[in-house]
This record gives C-alpha cells, sequence and structure tokens, in this order.
C-alpha cells in the first residue's frame, strides 16, 4: 500500500513553524494530549496537523484520483537514496529478468548479514522516498546488506512475474549467504509478498530464513473485514475502495481471496519467526489481528506490536515513534537471526 505522501516528509519543518507562528496554546493542547496517549508531540502534531491537509485517502479514493496518483508517481519514477545516505553506505545495482535490483552495502568489509526488503505501494508504486527510511534504519542498526528488488506493478502487471522474480533472489541470497542469514522484511503490500513467499517456500519444502518483520502489512487482498469500516473514519492515508481495486488489479486473472497471493487464505503454519508492526489508525490494523488469530491456530511464532493511534506504515516518518518501532525491529531480528 502507498506511504506518506510529499506534504509528510516536510513534517518537522511544519512542526517548526506551527510553533514559530505562536500556536503556543495549541501545542499546550497536543501536549496534553500526547501525555494522555502515550504518544510524542511530534507525533501529536504530525497526526493532528500535517495528516488531516493530507488525506491521502480521500485523494485517492475516486478512480480519476487513483489514476492521476499512479501516474504522477511513474513520471518520478524510483526514488533515489538521499545523499547523506550514499555516503555511509554503498549502493549496488543489478538486473534480474529485466528486473532492476538495488543493494544497501555496508562498507568496509564484507557481511553476511543480509535483509531481503520488499517494498509497498499497493503493487502499483515505485519505492518511494520514504522507504529509504526504513532500510536505511534497519542497515545502519544492524549492520546488514539490503537487497530491494524493482518488482513488476501493477497495473501492466499482476503477481506471477512479481513472485517469480523474489524467488529467484531468495535463492541467489540462501545460495550466497545462507538461510540462516537471511531476513525478508517489507511493508504494506510488501508484507503481503513477504508472506506469500514464506508460504510458497513451505509448499516447496525450501529453507525459511531465520525471520520475518512485516511494517503494516496487507494480509488480506479483498478488504473483506467489517472492522475496517470504523477503522477508515480515521485513516487517512488508506482507502478501503482503492485498496479493494488494487487487490483485484494484482490478481490478475485470480480471485483476491486466492490462497496464492493472499496470506489470509493461506496457513502461517510452517512461516519462521515473524514481527508484525502495526498503527491503530491504519485499516491494516485489522489484518495483523487476524493474522495473529491464523498464526495462533496452527502455533506459528508470530509477535504483534501495535502502536496507538499511529498511521499506516508510520515508520518511514520523522517522528520518535518511528526510530522507536525501528529499534524493536531490529531487536527482534537480532534475536533470531542468531548466525549474524
Amino acid at each position: 500500500m502507498d506511504t506518506t505522501s510529499k506534504p509528510l516528509k516536510r513534517t518537522g519543518m511544519r512542526i517548526a513553524a506551527t510553533i514559530a507562528t505562536g500556536a503556543v496554546a495549541g501545542a499546550a493542547i497536543l501536549a496534553i494530549s500526547a501525555r494522555r496517549s502515550k504518544r510524542t508531540i511530534r507525533s501529536q502534531l504530525l497526526l493532528k496537523v500535517v495528516l488531516p491537509t493530507v488525506d491521502r485517502a480521500a485523494a485517492s479514493s475516486t478512480p480519476e484520483g487513483h489514476a492521476a496518483l499512479i501516474a504522477k508517481n511513474r513520471k518520478a519514477g524510483v526514488a533515489p537514496p538521499p545523499a547523506s545516505l550514499k555516503r555511509r553506505f554503498v549502493l549496488a545495482e543489478h538486473t534480474v529478468d529485466g528486473s532492476t535490483v538495488l543493494t544497501l552495502c555496508q562498507k568496509g568489509a564484507g557481511t553476511r548479514k543480509h535483509i531481503l526488503y520488499l517494498h509497498g505501494g499497493a503493487f502499483e508504486l515505485e519505492l518511494l522516498r520514504e522507504h529509504w527510511a526504513i532500510i536505511a534504519g534497519l542497515a545502519e542498526r544492524l549492520a546488514a546488506d539490503i537487497t530491494i528488488p524493482l518488482y513488476p506493478l501493477a497495473p501492466k502487471h499482476h503477481y506471477r512475474a512479481a513472485h517469480a522474480l523474489i524467488d529467484a533472489i531468495y535463492d541467489d541470497l540462501v545460495e550466497r549467504v545462507g538461510a540462516d542469514c537471511l531476513v525478508v522484511a517489507g511493508d504494506s503490500a510488501g508484507g503481503t509478498l513477504t508472506l506469500t513467499l514464506g508460504q510458497r517456500l513451505r509448499q516447496r519444502g525450501n529453507s525459511v530464513p531465520a525471520a520475518f518483520v512485516l511494517f503494516s502489512p496487507w494480509g488480506d487482498l479483498t478488504v473483506s473485514d467489517p472492522a475496517q469500516t470504523e477503522i477508515a473514519k480515521r485513516d487517512k492515508v488508506l482507502s478501503i475502495s482503492r485498496a479493494r481495486a488494487a487487490g483485484k488489479a494484482w490478481a490478475g486473472s485470480l480471485a483476491p481471496n486466492d490462497a496464492r497471493i493472499n496470506p489470509l487464505f493461506a496457513s502461517m503454519e510452517g512461516l519462521p519467526p515473524t514481527l508484525i508492526m502495526s498503527g491503530t489508525n491504519d485499516i491494516l490494523n485489522s489484518d495483523a489481528h487476524r493474522l495473529m488469530t491464523s498464526a495462533k491456530a496452527v502455533g506459528a511464532d508470530f509477535t504483534l506490536i501495535e502502536y496507538p493511534g499511529m498511521f499506516h506504515v508510520w515508520p518511514c516518518a520523522p517522528i520518535p515513534e518511528a526510530a522507536k518501532a525501528l529499534d524493536e525491529a531490529a531487536d527482534f531480528i537480532g534475536l533470531h537471526a542468531t548466525q549474524w
């Protein structure tokens, strides 16, 4: 699914401007609200001031608005990493079956620590600048190399091409570093791709990685849980109607509830230790709880960390809650990737 928009990238500046223009009373109210909700003042400003002006869910809720969003994304292309990131890491690029694959590498001696990162964007959007915040955060905390496939996107492509690419990259990484030294992580639609990869590996009897980490994962492409209607009133990032349309586009000739593409319609049995991070102001928070129920039913090792009031894929935002979430993700990986 989509993450945050351009105004959100300027959150720090907006917060400074809000305070600088004399909104002291408003800041005091937000401070009280932050204490009561256990959220930081900075995140309260983002939630109360910035996101309501963005409201991407409303902007993309019509077919015309959604088409405009995709067209704008295609024109912008794949977001390059920030200049500061290029100074700290080495960015390598190669091609697999006609698709570009990026790898953010640690400088100096090589490492066997490796993360395969599958980016979100409703299976429709190119890698966004915001994704680099999560990728860099994990690379810095874990001293790991991170491979990012730029997989074929809908509506031109559907699941089959992306699955084939991800399988090929995963198999190559297992051959080079070993499954025990490999972690797969993804946000939103990338969480879908992570889970379906694990389900394919289980079905084939292949080695699974040391762990999965899922940021705001999209568990059910049908977006049909009744609980999501109520959550949608608070969600300023995602739209139920457009998510359903994106799920249908990704499914191609399959039904959106087909177990080959829809994790919640397949078993969680045999998957590696999995961390789910979810915010309660995200329609996919419902999916997080349903994934946990499905995992518990088969004894799978799943952990849910839930952030009250947080929005879809908040770890990409410049707020303390994002840094905390990345710290927790790194701790989880360090606990389970024991061969690192």
